[in-house]
């Protein structure tokens, strides 16, 4: 097992994930599905450092606020995982939030 193999496999999973939900977009399909723990893809994306899937999400203003059944949003997931790419995009949206309230 080499770094290259983890990481093509890892891009071919990101991959197939970012097809899946073009395709259930196409198809006017829900982006905040849930999982069996409440997970939605936002979480999982999140959890896994898929950056592509999160700004896919992000594009198509996905709720960043949705809690799994632990509690969780999806920026828990990321700083949990050390995917401080993908806490800086969902941070990112948080700010212009709050800049829009004020």
């Amino acid at each position: 097992m080499t770094q290259d193999l983890i990481d093509e496999t890892r891009g071919e999973t990101e991959r197939y994930m970012l097809n899946d939900l073009i395709t259930l977009q196409n198809k006017n399909g829900d982006l905040e599905y849930r999982d069996k723990n409440g997970a939605t893809p936002l979480h999982i994306a999140s959890a896994n450092g898929y950056i592509s899937v999160v700004e896919f999400l992000l594009d198509h203003h996905v709720s960043t606020d949705l809690a799994d059944d632990d509690q969780w949003q999806a920026i828990h997931a990321a700083a949990c995982w050390g995917h401080l790419e993908v806490v800086e995009l969902l941070a990112q949206v948080f700010q212009t939030s709050i800049k829009k309230l004020l």
